[in-house]
């Protein structure tokens, strides 16, 4: 019996011998297909010890899915995940999240305005700013290149 595309994918990502990209990759098509039955397999990632893999499934759930109820994992994934690109990837599914569903605005921006406060990362806190203009003055496209006004202590 030929398997079907959810299935294999869903091997890949269990396979965590998988080179990172390959099974971040396999988190996009599943997500991009919209096989939501897979969405245990994808909130497992969250935990993942590959930090691409990690915040490659927190944006499917968040940004692709909606799935409101990652909220707080972004968050905290936002603040405290020991790479900063998973960091950086938790404030993009954050910023996401909101712009494609005009929800949860406030806690959204408070959650990265505590990555700008907070994180000693520039590229992290400056992915987080911009990820605040984009949600606060969308229409200021200007000021989004103008990360140097920001004091980065």
């Amino acid at each position: 019996m030929p398997q079907t595309p959810g299935v294999l994918l869903a091997a890949v990502l269990r396979d965590e011998r998988a080179d990172p990209h390959e099974r971040a990759r396999a988190v996009e098509d599943i997500a991009d297909r919209g096989l939501l039955h897979l969405e245990v397999e994808l909130a497992r990632l969250l935990d993942d010890a590959q930090d691409l893999v990690r915040g490659t499934a927190l944006i499917a759930l968040l940004s692709t899915w909606h799935r409101a109820e990652y909220l707080p994992i972004a968050r905290t994934m936002s603040r405290m995940d020991a790479s900063p690109s998973a960091r950086r990837d938790a404030s993009l599914a954050l910023k996401w999240f909101y712009l494609e569903t005009r929800r949860y605005k406030a806690e959204v921006l408070r959650a990265l305005a505590r990555v700008v406060l907070e994180d000693k990362c520039r590229s992290v806190a400056s992915s987080a700013y911009n990820a605040i203009l984009n949600i606060a003055a969308p229409d200021r496209r200007a000021f989004l290149l103008d990360m140097h006004a920001v004091y980065w202590a």
